[in-house]
């Protein structure tokens, strides 16, 4: 149940791999991969979450497209940052600073569950960055954060130091967590729990964790302004995390929006079905 930090050159020898880069965003280390040609697709993933969930996605998409996707700050390999401040505002300000250090100019812009709210907050604030979006089962802003992908955490929180937390982090809550994600449980390996494990355990992702839980659990978001970019809405039926019923939130938020839903796949369609997914993005993309 106690687990201590893996310190991250160990992390980066077991888990950086050859597509792995690294780039600087104020004074923060920031891990992300960079592959294929041609315009950009950039992902966002949600919290907890890395750039691996993408995996699927990223082998189909980058043969037609250069996929981009990074760590934010307080997951992955990229882990925590110096300031301690997980509001959206910061990440909103970091995708910014990402997408400049790399000298991108315009691209496509997905995101899921937390990433997908980076995502329509930073196309409202940035709209001339953004060819497009893809919004796959994002937060809205009435949503309550997405605590119940920790169920127990709740509990544990009234029973343990704050300082506690950060060790105490079994296994069996991971594969709980993902039982919360997927529809199918059949896709659940020991290497998803596993790889899963070893982000959390990164040097400072559970302190970080649990900021990130408590900045947007009580953060007041504001309705964002009518936006006008082309989107593509992609849900699960059976997202637990966040219910396709908060689809209807971004039909009066976004004029120019089409919604994709498939049946028995819950919060990660682009894991849980990845070929038809990719198919619907690309089809999208091309109109």
């Amino acid at each position: 149940m106690f687990y201590k930090d893996i310190e991250v050159g160990k992390i980066k020898e077991k888990f950086a791999d050859y597509s792995s880069k690294f780039t600087i965003v104020n004074h923060h280390e920031v891990h992300y991969k960079d592959q294929g040609e041609g315009e950009v697709l950039l992902m966002i993933h949600g919290s907890p979450g890395a750039l691996f969930i993408w995996d699927k996605w990223a082998k189909v998409l980058s043969k037609k497209y250069r996929v981009i996707r990074m760590d934010l700050p307080a997951f992955g390999i990229t882990g925590p940052n110096k300031e301690n401040d997980y509001s959206l505002k910061y990440y909103i300000n970091f995708v910014k600073e990402f997408v400049d250090s790399l000298e991108l100019k315009r691209f496509y812009l997905l995101g899921n569950s937390l990433g997908g709210q980076i995502t329509y907050e930073f196309t409202d604030q940035y709209p001339g960055y953004v060819e497009k979006m893809v919004l796959i089962a994002p937060t809205s802003f009435n949503h309550v954060y997405e605590t119940s992908m920790f169920p127990a955490m709740r509990i544990i929180q009234s029973l343990v130091p704050k300082s506690g937390l950060n060790f105490i982090t079994p296994k069996a809550w991971i594969k709980q967590s993902l039982k919360q994600i997927y529809a199918d449980h059949k896709l659940i390996t020991q290497s998803m729990v596993d790889l899963n494990h070893s982000m959390l355990l990164r040097e400072g992702n559970r302190k970080a964790l649990l900021g990130n839980i408590i900045e947007q659990s009580t953060n007041k978001h504001n309705k964002v302004s009518e936006i006008t970019t082309p989107t593509l809405l992609l849900w699960g039926e059976k997202d637990k995390i966040i219910p396709v019923d908060n689809a209807s939130n971004f039909k009066s938020m976004i004029t120019n929006v089409r919604l994709i839903t498939y049946q028995n796949v819950g919060h990660f369609p682009f894991d849980e079905v990845p070929e038809q997914s990719a198919k619907d993005v690309e089809d999208f993309l091309n109109i």
